[in-house]
Parts: structure tokens; C-alpha cells; sequence
């Protein structure tokens, strides 16, 4: 074991990805998690109240075209790409996000 610190620190998970490489499956890490992050995404749209016409949401800047689809399909759309969540040269960033149509007549799920 080095003494090193590592050059890309990573993070544990609560919940492992256990079909990841990392930890001896089949799938790549990356797309695995950027799927995974784009599913909650998803799931958060999902449970957005109707009477919402803006937000933000958190993304990383490499999924920002998959968000696009995946706030397309809800009803919204990419307002801003804003700053890094954690400094400059973060993965991470803030994104605000509006409905395309904030007053419909009907909600369908």
C-alpha cells in the first residue's frame, strides 16, 4: 500500500455497484453511474409538483445532453448551465431548469 495520495480520489458508496468493474462486474463505472444519476433525475421530474415552472438540478457537465432528453420528457428544458457545485474544474454543476409550457391544462404521469 502506498504512502501516495491517490490521483483520482473516489468516493464509497452507501449502496455499491456491484455489477461496476471496480468491484468485479461487467459494466463500465462511468456509464453505469452517469445511467444511474440520469434515472434519479428522472425520478425527481416524476415527482415534481405541476404548479413548478422553474428549478435546479445537479448534473455532471458530461451528462448535460442525456439531461436534456431526460427534462425533454418531463416538459422541461435546460434554462442555464451554471457554476461548478465544487470549485472550478468540478464534474459537478448547477443547472437551472424551466417547463416548457409552466401553466398546462392537464398533467399526465
Amino acid at each position: 500500500m502506498s504512502d501516495e495520495p491517490d490521483p483520482m480520489p473516489g468516493y464509497e458508496l452507501v449502496m455499491p455497484f456491484v455489477t461496476c468493474a471496480s468491484n468485479g462486474g461487467p459494466h463500465d463505472d462511468e456509464s453505469y453511474t452517469r445511467g444511474w444519476e440520469m434515472g434519479t433525475l428522472d425520478a425527481q421530474l416524476s415527482l415534481t409538483p405541476a404548479m413548478l415552472s422553474f428549478g435546479q438540478v445537479l448534473i455532471h457537465r458530461d451528462s448535460r445532453p442525456m439531461a436534456d432528453l431526460v427534462l425533454a420528457r418531463h416538459g422541461w428544458h435546460l434554462q442555464n448551465f451554471l457554476y461548478a457545485a465544487e470549485g472550478e474544474g468540478s464534474e459537478w454543476h448547477w443547472c437551472d431548469i424551466e417547463r416548457d409550457d409552466p401553466t398546462p391544462d392537464t398533467i399526465e404521469p
